[in-house]
C-alpha cells in the first residue's frame, strides 16, 4: 500500500513538474501589442538681434504638439517575426489646430512629387494628423550569428545619420541643422531597406558584431541630359549604404557608424561618367554607472562634394560637417530625466 503512495506520489510530483516547465516555455505564435500616445504643451521664447547686436524682435509662441503609434510585433517562432507600426511623425510630434488638424481637413488633404527621373528637386508631401503612415514594416529573420531583415525596418543614428539627415532633408547637402534635428526627427528611426546582421561574439558581458543596411537615395529613370556625349551616358540610381559595428563589455557599450551615399547627386561629370558621393563615421559611447545613471557621447563627421560639370566647374557645393556631443540619463521612478548637448560644426563653398 505505501508503495502504491510512493509511486502515486512520484507521478503527481512529475506532472507538476512537466506542467511548470511548459508554462516558462515561450509558446508560438507570439503577439505583442503596441502603442504610444503624447500631447505636448510647448513655449519657444525667441529673440532676433542685429549684427550690431540691435534688437529687432522678440516673440513667445505657445503650441499643441501630438505623437501616436499603434502597432503589433508577431513572433511566429523563435527565428522568425514580423512587426508593423502605424502613426504620425511620433518623435518631433506635429502641431496642431482646428483649421489645419480636423477630420474634415485632413480628408482634403494632398500630397505632390516631383518627377525624379529628371531632375534632384525635393519631393514635398503634405499630410494631415488623421492620415497615419507606417513607420515600421518588416520581417526579420535571425539565428545566433546571422540575421535578416527587409521592409521599413528600424534604423537608428550613431552620430552619423544625425548629419546625413540634415544633409538628405530637402536634398540640400548641408549638415546646419544636425544639432536639433536629427535622424530620429526625421526618420522616426526607421528606414526602407535590406538589412543583413552578423552577431559574432555574444559571451557573457562582452558582445561584438556588425550589420550592413542597404537602400535607395535617389530613384534615377533612363534619364539622358542634352549634353551627354553619347548613349552610354550612366544615370544610376543614388544607394544608401550603411554600417553599424556594436561593441559593449560590462557597463561600456560603443558603435561605430559608416555611411557611404554612392552617386549622391544627379548630376555626373559628362566625360569621365562619375557621380559624386556623400560620405559619413562616427560613433557613440554609453557607459551605464551604476542601476540609474548612463553617461553618453558621440562625434561624427560628413562631407559631400556636388560639383560635377567635366570641366570642374563650381555647379554645386562641397560641404562638410561635424557633430559633437555628451548626455546623460537618469532614472527617475517608473520615468527617465535625459540631457543632452551638442555642438553642431558645418561649413560650405
Amino acid at each position: 500500500m505505501s508503495l502504491m503512495k510512493l509511486a502515486a506520489l512520484a507521478i503527481v510530483l512529475a506532472s507538476v513538474g512537466i506542467s511548470s516547465a511548459a508554462d516558462s516555455a515561450t509558446v508560438y505564435p507570439k503577439f505583442t501589442p503596441l502603442g504610444f500616445a503624447q500631447y505636448r504643451l510647448r513655449y519657444d521664447a525667441k529673440q532676433t538681434v542685429s549684427n550690431a547686436d540691435t534688437f529687432i524682435n522678440k516673440s513667445g509662441d505657445y503650441t499643441n504638439l501630438i505623437g501616436y503609434y499603434l502597432g503589433l510585433k508577431a513572433e511566429l517562432n523563435e527565428h522568425v517575426l514580423f512587426q508593423a507600426q502605424i502613426g504620425n511623425d511620433y518623435t518631433a510630434t506635429e502641431q496642431i489646430d482646428w483649421f489645419n488638424s480636423n477630420h474634415f481637413k485632413d480628408k482634403a488633404t494632398a500630397t505632390t512629387k516631383v518627377d525624379t527621373t529628371k531632375s534632384d528637386a525635393a519631393s514635398t508631401t503634405v499630410s494631415g494628423l488623421s492620415i497615419p503612415y507606417f513607420s515600421l514594416a518588416y520581417a526579420k529573420l535571425h539565428y545566433t550569428h546571422f540575421g535578416v531583415s527587409a521592409g521599413f525596418i528600424p534604423v537608428k543614428a550613431h552620430g552619423t545619420l544625425d548629419l546625413m539627415e540634415n544633409s538628405f532633408r530637402n536634398n540640400s547637402g548641408l549638415y546646419s541643422d544636425a544639432g536639433f534635428n536629427g535622424w530620429a526627427v526625421g526618420t522616426n528611426n526607421s528606414l526602407p531597406g535590406l538589412c543583413l546582421e552578423f552577431p559574432v561574439i555574444t559571451s557573457g558581458n562582452f558582445k561584438f558584431g556588425f550589420d550592413v543596411t542597404s537602400s535607395i537615395y535617389r530613384t534615377r529613370l533612363d534619364f539622358v541630359p542634352s549634353k551627354a556625349p553619347d548613349s552610354s551616358y550612366k544615370n544610376n540610381n543614388g544607394v544608401i549604404n550603411i554600417i553599424n559595428v556594436p561593441v559593449s563589455i560590462g557597463p561600456v557599450s560603443i558603435c561605430p557608424q559608416g555611411v557611404v551615399v554612392i552617386d549622391r547627386w544627379y548630376n555626373y561629370k559628362l566625360k569621365s561618367n562619375k557621380g559624386d558621393n556623400e560620405y559619413g563615421a562616427g560613433l557613440d559611447l554609453s557607459l551605464t554607472a551604476g542601476k540609474k545613471v548612463t553617461l553618453r557621447g558621440s562625434y561624427a563627421y560628413a562631407r559631400n562634394n556636388n560639383r560635377s560639370d567635366a570641366d570642374g566647374a563650381h555647379i554645386g557645393k562641397i560641404a562638410d560637417g561635424m557633430l559633437p556631443g555628451i548626455g546623460i540619463d537618469v532614472q527617475i521612478g517608473p520615468g527617465k530625466l535625459s540631457y543632452d548637448s551638442k555642438i553642431n560644426v558645418s561649413h560650405s563653398d
